[in-house]
Parts: C-alpha cells; sequence; structure tokens
C-alpha cells in the first residue's frame, strides 16, 4: 500500500515533465540505454533524473502487478482453507447416532394428518446412521365397507410389525391374524400380505424392515 502512494506522488510530480522528453530520449527503455545517453552527452541531468523516475515506476508497477496477482492467488487459497478446515473439524467430531428412543406414547396421541388415508412417516433412515434398517410409524384408518385386500410382497425385505394402538387383521396369503396392542409380527421375503382394518377406530403400528427405503422393494400384486 505505500509503495503504491509512493508511485501516484511520483507520477503526480514528473508527469508534465516525462512528457516533455523528445522522442529520441523516450525510446530509453533500460537503465543501461540512459547511463549511455548521458555519457554520449545526449541526456542532461534533469532528463537523466526524470527517465530514472520512469524507469523506477515501470519496475515498480510490474512490481505491484505481480504482487497483487499473487495476493489474488493467496487470498483464494485462505478462504478455501477457512471454509474447509471447520467443515473437516466438524465432520470428524460428529459422533454417530448410538440409539434412537421411539416414545409410542406420543405416537398414540399424534393427529393424522391424513385421516381418511393411510398415514406413513419415517422414523428410522439413515439419517439416524442407520445402515440396514429403516423404520416407519403409520395411521391406517378404517377400511371403507366392502374393501378388499391389497396384497403385495417384498423381494429381500424382512419385516418386523408391532402394534401401537387399535386392531387390525395382517392377512398373510388368505390367512387372517388378529393383531391388537402388545402384539408383534415378523413377515419374511416373497410373503403375500397386507392389513385390513375392520375395526371401526384407527389402527396405528411401527414397522422395521431391512432394505429401506420402505418403497424400495415394493411389489403390488396383482388380480
Amino acid at each position: 500500500m505505500f509503495t503504491s502512494y509512493v508511485i501516484v506522488i511520483y507520477q503526480w510530480l514528473f508527469r508534465n515533465s516525462v512528457q516533455a522528453i523528445g522522442k529520441s530520449s523516450a525510446l530509453l527503455s533500460t537503465g543501461e540505454e540512459v547511463v549511455e545517453a548521458f555519457k554520449q552527452k545526449e541526456l542532461g541531468w534533469r532528463k537523466l533524473l526524470l527517465l530514472k523516475h520512469n524507469l523506477f515506476l515501470k519496475k515498480e508497477g510490474k512490481m505491484i502487478s505481480m504482487v497483487r496477482g499473487k495476493s489474488k492467488i493467496w487470498m483464494v487459497g485462505v478462504i478455501f482453507v477457512m471454509i474447509l478446515v471447520p467443515a473437516l473439524i466438524m465432520a470428524q467430531g460428529k459422533e454417530p447416532v448410538k440409539f434412537k428412543l421411539f416414545k409410542t406414547g406420543e405416537l398414540k396421541e399424534m393427529k393424522s394428518p391424513t385421516p381418511a388415508e393411510l398415514y406413513r412417516l419415517n422414523i428410522l433412515t439413515d439419517k439416524d446412521d442407520a445402515k440396514n434398517l429403516g423404520g416407519i410409524f403409520g395411521i391406517m384408518p378404517p377400511a371403507a365397507p366392502g374393501a378388499k385386500p391389497e396384497y403385495h410382497y417384498h423381494k429381500n425385505r424382512e419385516s418386523v410389525i408391532i402394534v401401537v394402538s387399535g386392531e387390525a387383521t395382517e392377512m398373510i396369503e388368505e390367512q387372517e391374524i388378529p393383531l391388537k396392542v402388545g402384539d408383534m409380527i415378523f413377515i419374511r421375503p416373497m410373503v403375500k400380505h397386507t392389513i385390513m382394518n375392520r375395526s371401526g377406530k384407527d389402527f396405528r403400528y411401527i414397522e422395521f424392515f431391512t432394505h429401506p427405503p420402505v418403497m424400495a422393494d415394493f411389489v403390488p400384486v396383482k388380480d
């Protein structure tokens, strides 16, 4: 910054005088040429001094340009480090999720966002550091009169369903399994199944399953 101020002052002091120097003098672009011209008495003391200043300004200008260029590169590097280092520290310092507590009491009291339709909420995902397991909470309203079961199966998924509240029937290949609070049921891959709620009240459940997410391994059975 100080050097820049000095250059500006020099330019202001000698601008008019330098412009007044003759064409032959202006062609002198190096220190050696200036000295030689002075020896040959082609330049006076004043012109010699001005040309020396002019050469100084040219060199300083190049130097400042180089410094500014390097400064830009340096600043980009500093900004990159300032962003990257804290991110790495935070990533390394983040502790993995060791457990997740599911409070069924809160799930019982939760109001369904879609009262007339099946509602599903992801409660265990890869965001919880679950690698091979997923979990959903479901609220199933009563089935409409005359509704028929819609079967599906999973090619690789293993599932465990836990009843939170209400009653329903797990249909497993046309076999009816009654479900109530406290019951848990395990379903293997390739087994056709579905849930029917004929109780007249909401049926709430939690399902844990392999091969998440929930719709990644879901095959509907066509009639």
